[in-house]
């Protein structure tokens, strides 16, 4: 079967040359974020999404957005001159009768109310030239979506029950899905690099589990070493890799060389066999993405995207609010922000029925919403502002706002100590690198930026701030911590 455009052939190109490299082409899709259309914020599929990942990763782009010239025009943004375009293919129904082009929803409509209009359609493809980001003058600045810890390992649960699959972890040190018992293996979670390779792997496993007969019901009786199998893991690498990629996970490097080292029996074999047969590459990543999207919808991430994505298009059709919650003499004990409507709401009507009002909230626009944050985080603390049903990613916004009202807002001495004191002690904990997610005591929060002392671990940070950080704080820090501890002693009873 021939290669029907220059996308794929390039794409089969790429693919091989990485293999034959000694590197594995769906890396790319690990260390690059999903493409997506930088006018209409959608994600590119398939074939496209793949070959944009291999040339991002090949360019070195860290922007995932892409467009054509003439969108870039249309939103008065420039391509920069000399910059060379890649190939995306576009597919779609040709009507012979009307002689034009119909979109997807188009041909829903027309067969459903004449079914036998399928004869007048032809299903044609079109190759469009894209731009990148970084090669436009112009361009908003890119948001990015970072990925909870936390939160990915509730999603694990989620996929694990929704899917209905057995899942337990080993001191043996492999991965692997046992078919007939339809379970899931993996080494302890803390044997890994971090969650996120831990996450990686466990997804990969996943993507094995749903070619069970009550799922996507593949052909799994091959043995390893035999082409069925080695099929099988072509599919479960780039589905691992594709569901990675949306969600935000990037592997570190040497769970990189782990990776190259499992797979290197197969690569000249995957080499030789798509240089022979480039159409089983593409049947691959077509399977690969309906992989993917199963364990999307599975693993509930679905819902986080969507809202991620109505943020990104519109910030000021989204719901924004705060809860304050109050000491019994009436002093502000603490703020917790939403951008989620409903769960907004539950908290409300719970506070309005259990608290007498005490503690109370108000709805924001996405203006008050920045202004109200970054004023809290400079005059409270960061690990007394919190954020619960935020799925949108504000820090760098934030950031920007705390610089512009530093000057214009009181900050009260101590907590301006306490926050010195846990950035001090984060800044310590990252240059820590056998330190694992559990026994650090403080971390970021993914939505914005402020950093958060870990539920219970305030000793703990007390105790690495005099052990590891006093020595590197400025005098005039050390002086103000020295003054305030002096001053709470005068005030012991």
């Amino acid at each position: 079967m021939a290669i029907s455009n220059k996308v794929r052939e390039d794409l089969a190109k790429r693919f091989v040359d990485a293999l034959e490299a000694k590197q594995l082409p769906w890396r790319a899709c690990w260390q690059t974020g999903q493409p997506t259309n930088a006018v209409n914020s959608r994600p590119y599929h398939g074939v496209n999404a793949f070959y944009l990942s291999l040339v991002a990763w090949d360019k070195g782009y860290q922007d995932p957005r892409w467009c054509t010239y003439h969108q870039a025009q249309e939103k008065g943004w420039q391509v920069r001159k000399g910059e060379k375009s890649v190939r995306v293919e576009y597919w779609a129904y040709y009507d012979t009768k009307e002689r034009k082009l119909l979109s997807w929803e188009e041909v829903r409509r027309l067969l459903k109310k004449d079914p036998a209009y399928q004869k007048n359609l032809q299903l044609r493809c079109r190759c469009y030239n894209v731009f990148n980001a970084q090669q436009i003058d112009g361009i908003p600045e890119l948001r990015l979506h970072h990925t909870d810890i936390g939160d990915l390992r509730q999603r694990r649960d989620a996929l694990v029950r929704n899917m209905g699959v057995q899942y337990r972890e080993t001191k043996e040190g492999q991965a692997y899905y046992i078919p007939s018992e339809d379970t899931i293996v993996l080494p302890e979670e803390g044997s890994f690099d971090d969650t996120y390779s831990y996450m990686a792997t466990f997804l990969h496993e996943a993507g094995h589990a749903t070619g069970h007969p009550d799922r996507l019901d593949r052909d799994m009786s091959g043995g390893f070493g035999s082409e069925s199998y080695a099929k099988e893991e072509l599919r479960a690498e780039i589905a691992s890799a594709f569901t990675a990629q949306a969600i935000g996970l990037r592997l570190s490097e040497s769970q990189l060389e782990r990776e190259i080292r499992h797979h290197s029996a197969y690569i000249q074999n995957w080499s030789k066999h798509i240089k022979d047969a480039p159409e089983e590459l593409f049947r691959a990543i077509r399977d690969a993405e309906t992989i993917s999207d199963y364990l999307i919808e599975k693993g509930e991430f679905q819902v986080e995207l969507d809202h991620a994505e109505s943020v990104e298009k519109d910030p000021s059709r989204a719901f924004y609010g705060k809860m304050v919650y109050r000491s019994l003499d009436g002093e502000i004990a603490s703020v917790v922000y939403y951008d989620d409507q409903k769960e907004y709401e539950k908290e409300l009507a719970y506070q309005k029925k259990y608290t007498l009002g005490l503690n109370d909230g108000m709805q924001l626009s996405y203006e008050e919403f920045l202004e109200d944050v970054g004023k809290s985080l400079l005059t409270m603390g960061h690990h007394m502002v919190i954020g619960a049903g935020l799925n949108g990613c504000y820090a760098l916004e934030i950031r920007e706002r705390m610089t512009s009202i530093s000057d214009t807002v009181e900050v009260h001495p101590w907590m301006e100590m306490e926050n010195r004191k846990v950035e001090a002690v984060y800044q310590w904990e990252r240059g820590q690198p056998t330190l694992s997610g559990e026994t650090r005591s403080v971390r970021e929060d993914p939505h914005t930026g402020q950093l958060l002392i870990e539920p219970g671990k305030g000793e703990l940070l007390e105790q690495r701030y005099f052990a590891n950080c006093c020595e590197q704080q400025p005098p005039e820090q050390l002086q103000v911590v020295s003054e305030f501890y002096e001053a709470e002693l005068e005030l012991e009873p």
